[in-house]
C-alpha cells in the first residue's frame, strides 16, 4: 500500500509539470485530489508499519522516531525545494526578459534586483510602460522553478516507492519452518498432546479401580 501511494503521489506531481498560467482549476484540481490520495495511503500505513516492526515495549519508542523524521521531512524538504525554486528563476529569468522584449540596462536591473532580493523584490520596481512585460517573465521563470521541484520531488518519490517494496516486502518463512508448521497443525502439539494424556491417565486410573468396587453387590 504504501509503494502504490507513493507511485501516485510521483505520478500526480509530474502530471503538475505541464501547468502554467491558462490552467483551468479543473486541470488542476485532479492533480492535487490524486496527490492527496497518495499521500493517505503513505501516512497512516507508514506509522502501523514502524510500530509493527519492533517489539510491543518499543512501540512508542517507534512512533516517536516516526514523528521526528515526518518533522525533519516537513522543514528540510520546502526549505531545499524553494531554494531549487528561487535559483532556477533566477537563472531562467534573463531568457524570459529577452523573448519578452526586455533589454538592455532595465534587463539588467531588473536581474540584479531578483537576484539580491527574489522575484518578490522585482515587484517594488518602477518598471514603467514594461511592467507587462516583465511580470510575464517572471511568471513564466517562476514555472520554470515549479517544475523544477516537482520533477526533483517526483523522483524523490519514486525512488522511496522502489525503497518501500524492497524493504517491507513481506520475509518468507524458511522450509524447515513452514514444515514445522504444517506438522503442528496436521498432528497437533507433541507436548500439548503428552501433557493432556499425563492429566487424564490419573483420571483413567481412579475411575479404572472405581469400576470393579461399583460392580459388588450392596
Amino acid at each position: 500500500m504504501i509503494s502504490g501511494g507513493l507511485l501516485l503521489i510521483a505520478g500526480s506531481l509530474l502530471a503538475m509539470t505541464n501547468l502554467d498560467a491558462d490552467t483551468s482549476y479543473g486541470s488542476i484540481a485532479w492533480r492535487l485530489i490524486v496527490l492527496g490520495f497518495g499521500l493517505g495511503l503513505v501516512t497512516t500505513p507508514m506509522t502501523a508499519t514502524a510500530v509493527a516492526a519492533v517489539p510491543h515495549h518499543l512501540a512508542g519508542m517507534a512512533s516517536a522516531a516516526n514523528n521526528a523524521f515526518r518533522q525533519v521531512g516537513g522543514a528540510l524538504g520546502p526549505a531545499v525545494l524553494g531554494a531549487l525554486l528561487s535559483t532556477r528563476a533566477v537563472h531562467s529569468l534573463p531568457g524570459h526578459l529577452a523573448d519578452a522584449g526586455v533589454t538592455g540596462s532595465q534587463a539588467h536591473i531588473v536581474v540584479a534586483t531578483a537576484k539580491e532580493g527574489g522575484l518578490g523584490a522585482v515587484a517594488g520596481m518602477n518598471l514603467g510602460s514594461t511592467a507587462h512585460q516583465v511580470y510575464g517573465a517572471l511568471g513564466d521563470s517562476l514555472l520554470d522553478g515549479m517544475r523544477l521541484c516537482l520533477v526533483v520531488a517526483a523522483a524523490l518519490a519514486l525512488t522511496a516507492a522502489v525503497c518501500a517494496d524492497v524493504l517491507l516486502r513481506p520475509k518468507q518463512r524458511t522450509g524447515t519452518g513452514a514444515a514445522r508448521t504444517a506438522d503442528t497443525t496436521q498432528h497437533g502439539n507433541p507436548a500439548s498432546s503428552a501433557d493432556r494424556a499425563q492429566h487424564r491417565t490419573p483420571v483413567a486410573s481412579a475411575e479404572t479401580a472405581q469400576a470393579p468396587g461399583t460392580a459388588e453387590p450392596s
